[in-house]
């Protein structure tokens, strides 16, 4: 059971020792090496480009979003590093406050499709507890941001609880919906095994235009005409999926307490609503946040 710090709350917490993580880029099919490493209090999560000279420090943060087909991507002064989305999720869902993250290459390695690897290891690396108490950002009012097709809202809550409804036409599909409250159990359970979703009939569309050069039957889940092929990881995977990607583009606005609700929704609505929700965001505990890390 976590400790609290001196005014109650849970304190925050980093890795315990330094792990590596080598796999391709989904979009690009660049190889990449990721080296998660312990932070300080209070440091947040920053991305580290070490392949560029200098080496480029990218704050986590919806500032420094960089506008990315299919994917989040981060960006400062020229130097980006795309999907990010699935290692951001398990680091907000893990509870990890401070984290180095140092790439070498352009785009964080897609793995299986899934955030599975991503919990591996933070498993390997394991966790510890730091004497500062966790910087919660919690919502002043709700929020809302969409069009007649799809929109996403978010309002004060106790917890992260997220929902998702995937609405489509598709015959190998139909409908799905998922929600869930957000805490290291049911990541793991429940978001973190399911994968990115590909549709056989964009595929060659979407190589055309650069996207999924690293693609394959090992990173994504592919739906065809008649639906998945090999079948389903999870029940109601394509949303759950959706809700990773939530999760993981919700952590641009820092560990989180709201309820948030989507409705085919994308890496674009979710975007939107962050900014909007920082006009209504208490800063840390009630301070007014900065540029470092995702405080």
């Amino acid at each position: 059971m976590a400790s609290t710090a001196s005014d109650g709350r849970p304190r925050q917490r980093t890795l315990a020792s330094a792990v590596t993580v080598q796999g391709i880029g989904l979009h690009t099919g660049i190889p990449a090496e990721v080296r998660l490493s312990p932070a300080p209090e209070d440091h947040g999560w920053t991305l580290v480009r070490t392949d560029v000279e200098p080496p480029a420090v990218i704050p986590v943060s919806v500032r420094h979003r960089v506008e990315t087909p299919r994917c989040t991507a981060l960006g400062l002064r020229g130097v980006t590093v795309m999907t990010v989305e699935h290692l951001l999720a398990t680091l907000m869902a893990l509870g990890v406050d401070n984290v180095r993250v140092e790439v070498r290459g352009p785009e964080l390695p897609i793995l299986d499709g899934s955030a599975a690897g991503w919990v591996e290891a933070l498993d390997r690396a394991g966790l510890v507890e730091q004497a500062a108490p966790r910087r919660l950002r919690r919502l002043s009012r709700s929020i809302w941001v969409g069009d007649a097709d799809r929109f996403a809202a978010a309002m004060p809550w106790r917890d992260l609880r997220v929902s998702f409804a995937f609405i489509s036409d598709h015959p190998g599909l139909g409908d799905q919906f998922a929600e869930l409250t957000v805490t290291p159990e049911t990541f793991r359970r429940e978001i973190a095994p399911a994968r990115t979703v590909a549709f056989a009939a964009e595929v060659g569309r979407l190589r055309a235009q650069g996207v999924g050069l690293g693609g394959s039957l090992d990173n994504v889940l592919l739906v065809a005409d008649d639906g998945p092929v090999g079948g389903f990881r999870l029940a109601d995977e394509v949303a759950r999926h959706k809700l990773l990607d939530l999760i993981g583009d919700l952590a641009l606005a820092g560990p989180l307490a709201a309820r948030v609700v989507a409705v085919r929704g994308n890496h674009a609505l979710t975007a939107r609503l962050v900014e909007a929700m920082e006009q209504v965001l208490e800063g840390t505990e009630g301070k007014e946040g900065t540029d470092a890390g995702h405080r």
